[in-house]
């Protein structure tokens, strides 16, 4: 299944990256910045202010909107409020439905690695916060947003959008060696 949409990414130029916090929205989308020399935007960026107040929303939908209409992207992020409208530009979408075990364990270890320093993808003066709102929201994403997302992607599918759900980080790590057999960029190895 993973191998029939490796062409369709190798040849998009705006490719949103939708799931829960934990998943691997933003890993995946430096990844594949640097294999389809992609621009890449993480919405946390955006719409989150120092000390994780919320952009208002009109000025984050009107910067959500001048992303949406770049001609070449990479969107991460799980904004269910501007989410149909980046779906609408983008060629391919990739929705990361992992087990809530997954992103959980993901989520405290992340917490852990950078409770003391700055996340590149987070605005300045957001540091990761395991809060009850987070917690809560994490908690019932399959529950509450999952399936905001997965009529999204339905609708989306219809108007004739590649999706791609992927259901497990084994399955991003063959799509991406897949993506990286077929292109002359490898992805650098991690750093600590």
């Amino acid at each position: 299944m993973i191998i029939e949409h490796v062409q369709s990414i190798l040849h998009a130029q705006r490719i949103a990256i939708l799931g829960c916090s934990g998943t691997g929205k933003t890993t995946l989308a430096r990844n594949l910045g640097t294999l389809l020399n992609l621009p890449v935007h993480h919405l946390d960026r955006y719409y989150w202010q120092p000390g994780w107040q919320a952009s208002d929303h009109q000025m984050f939908k009107n910067v959500h909107q001048k992303l949406c209409i770049e001609p070449r992207w990479i969107i991460d992020g799980n904004q269910t409020l501007t989410q149909p409208e980046r779906c609408k530009h983008a060629d391919v979408i990739i929705f990361l439905d992992f087990s809530r075990h997954i992103y959980w364990w993901r989520v405290v270890t992340r917490w852990f690695a950078f409770r003391n320093k700055q996340r590149p993808d987070l605005a300045p003066g957001c540091r990761d916060s395991l809060n009850r709102h987070f917690i809560t929201y994490i908690l019932n994403f399959k529950t509450t947003w999952r399936p905001i997302v997965l009529r999204n992607l339905e609708e989306q599918k219809r108007a004739g959008k590649t999706i791609i759900v992927l259901h497990s980080p084994h399955e991003a790590s063959v799509l991406l060696k897949k993506l990286q057999e077929q292109s002359s960029v490898s992805i650098p190895a991690k750093s600590s």
